[in-house]
């Protein structure tokens, strides 16, 4: 069985500046994404397995990878296993987005308004499994609209 997530897919659609769905490419002012994996965490497939693990808790992780460019992961690259993705997003005009996760299997989004980690707060989530780039399976993959600001640094998680 493949744990969550198998991958890791982020899309962002924006109603002030762009009409259409585009990937969610990073800006050149921001740092580019972390991608940290725990291993063998478990065969279920609820995300408290990784959050509640004690590797998780109080290890670092065994595989840290850098993801540039799209904020996607690899696609079935390991079984039992948790991930987490975090970056720093930096938009060069400012408008209303609306945030998209798809995974395999179950994942949150969390967003902070600034650049603070410790101010984030859940978006959008998936409470099973899609298939790669899948964005409607869940009503709750969707994020509601967010205001972000040209210049302004927000902190981006998926787990």
């Amino acid at each position: 069985m493949i744990n969550f997530p198998a991958f890791f897919s982020i899309a962002l659609q924006s109603y002030s500046f762009n009409p259409h769905n585009i990937q969610l490419y990073l800006s050149t002012q921001s740092i580019g994404g972390r991608l940290e994996t725990w291993l063998n965490i478990g065969s279920d497939t609820a995300l408290s397995d990784l959050t509640g693990s004690s590797a998780y808790q109080s290890t670092p992780p065994d595989e840290v990878m850098a993801v540039k460019s799209l904020l996607k992961t690899p696609i079935d690259r390991a079984d039992n296993f948790g991930a987490r993705l975090r970056t720093y997003i930096v938009p060069s005009i400012s408008g209303r987005c609306t945030f998209y996760v798809a995974s395999d299997d179950s994942s949150e989004l969390w967003l902070s308004m600034d650049d603070t980690a410790a101010n984030k707060v859940k978006i959008a989530s998936v409470n099973g499994w899609t298939s790669p780039e899948q964005w409607t399976t869940y009503t709750s993959q969707k994020s509601a609209q967010v205001l972000l600001t040209a210049g302004n640094s927000y902190f981006l998680e998926a787990l």
